[in-house]
């Protein structure tokens, strides 16, 4: 933590929604739609939305399917 009590290492694993779209691969507009069902967990800070790093790798663990 820095000396304001802000943990910097935190906040540099938070991503915008336009991040969250090109790192799944999906459109903004997915994003938001998986944001208002519950699906994927997010934060306000102020007006911005935020999601945090581990859950969007829960949310990507959740869907791996294994085809036998």
């Amino acid at each position: 933590m820095n000396e304001r009590g802000t943990d910097t290492q935190a906040l540099a694993n938070l991503y915008t929604i336009s991040q969250v779209a090109e790192l799944l691969g999906i459109s903004e507009k997915q994003i938001f739609a998986l944001k208002a069902r519950g699906k994927l967990p997010f934060i306000k800070i102020g007006r911005s939305t935020r999601f945090e790093a581990s859950d969007i790798r829960k949310f990507i663990d959740e869907r791996k399917q294994v085809v036998t």
